[in-house]
């Protein structure tokens, strides 16, 4: 479904994953809204962002990543994952991107028992 975005290209710079869409030229944050009016309500366009003033623009950008442990008790699988949020406001809008990556397996025993790398 088409979204409202905005392409940031350092972000590539200060992020550990890929926040780049297929087919866009840098990567990006949204506003989660979609630019396809399915009712009555206002679909989103870029005027919101632009607001008739068109050009670059300074935004400060909160990037966090979280280490996710999945522990299947019953397989005594444990996977683990990073889940990395990128967070700003730009002319009023909040605008957002969340990309996870797998790091792969641990020893169930470990996960189990809470031993942390």
């Amino acid at each position: 479904m088409p979204m409202l975005k905005v392409l940031i290209p350092g972000l590539s710079d200060i992020t550990l994953l890929d926040h780049q869409n297929t087919g866009a030229t840098a990567p990006c944050v949204t506003t989660g809204e979609s630019c396809i009016s399915w009712s009555a309500n206002k679909r989103a366009s870029p005027e919101d962002i632009l607001q008739g003033r068109p050009g670059l623009e300074s935004a400060d950008i909160l990037v966090t990543a979280k280490r996710i442990e999945t522990i299947n008790h019953t397989e005594q699988t444990c996977e683990i994952s990073i889940e990395e949020k990128v967070e700003t406001e730009i002319r009023g809008k909040k605008l957002f991107h969340t990309r996870e990556n797998s790091l792969g397996s641990r020893p169930y025993g470990e996960c189990a028992r809470g031993v942390v790398p």
